[in-house]
């Protein structure tokens, strides 16, 4: 009777320790799969980083691209201003020069503008004031074109650049999820490792995310997104391109 209750008992002790073994070994591969899990979101995170980095370098090259495109056309407009105004001198010695007085009262003036020349050789430098305006014109008008496809450019870019900002949000939520799944089987960091956190975040390389001008879609404040510092079962990870190495994979 006792050895049957002995039995009864080794066998109910081996069973419970198979049992134990087999949620150890499910918590371990669980462990793992969320270490790898957490690693994937990181290393996404860390990417997207780089990738909004990228975009605002883009849009910043855009801004400056307008600025560039507005004041050339700026100083083309300008010349064809003086341009005018060089007729209108050239106009007024012709009309004191009693040998070409008549030449000038036959000019076509809107001819001459759209020719850049009166077509009479004699009125040299009339000629040459409506070259130069009509020099001037054309100037203009392909740098206005060229605004025009800054505009574009810039408009791109900032469409982009709104895009990596709302990525960079969602990766910093799938690190964030990840963490709180892996800290599920794992103990947090004890509370002498603050300071090795705060250190790090004092480290972490700032993503180039500040506010843009008025033409930057409004995405809301993004600062909080840079160097971004997660501990994922008291590791210290900060958002600069870094994933958990299989050192600590082993030690776990």
């Amino acid at each position: 009777m006792h050895a049957a209750t002995a039995l009864s008992d080794a066998k109910q002790a081996v069973a419970a320790k198979k049992q134990a073994l087999s949620d150890a070994q499910t918590k371990a591969k669980a462990a793992e799969d969320e270490l790898a899990t957490a690693n994937k979101a990181f290393e996404r995170f860390a990417g997207v980083q780089k990738a909004v980095d990228d975009a605002k370098a883009a849009y910043d090259a855009a801004v400056a691209g307008v600025a560039d495109a507005q004041k050339q056309l700026d100083a083309a407009n300008e010349a064809v201003v003086d341009a005018n105004l060089e007729i209108v001198k050239a106009k007024a010695e012709l009309a004191n020069d009693e040998a070409l007085k008549a030449d000038l009262e036959v000019v076509d003036h809107k001819a001459s503008l759209a020719a850049g020349t009166t077509g009479n050789e004699k009125l040299v430098k009339l000629n040459a004031a409506y070259a130069r305006y009509k020099a001037a014109v054309d100037a203009a008008a392909g740098l206005k074109a060229a605004l025009s496809d800054a505009d574009t450019k810039l408009s791109d870019a900032n469409d982009a650049y709104a895009a990596a900002l709302a990525e960079l949000g969602d990766a910093k939520d799938a690190l964030a999820a990840a963490q709180a799944e892996y800290d599920k089987y794992h103990p947090k960091a004890e509370p002498q490792a603050k300071p090795q956190v705060a250190q790090a975040a004092a480290k972490a390389p700032v993503a180039k995310k500040q506010a843009a001008p008025a033409a930057l879609a409004q995405t809301g404040d993004d600062s909080a997104l840079a160097g971004e510092v997660f501990v994922i079962g008291g590791i210290t990870l900060v958002a600069a391109g870094v994933t958990l190495g299989d050192r600590r994979r082993k030690q776990m």
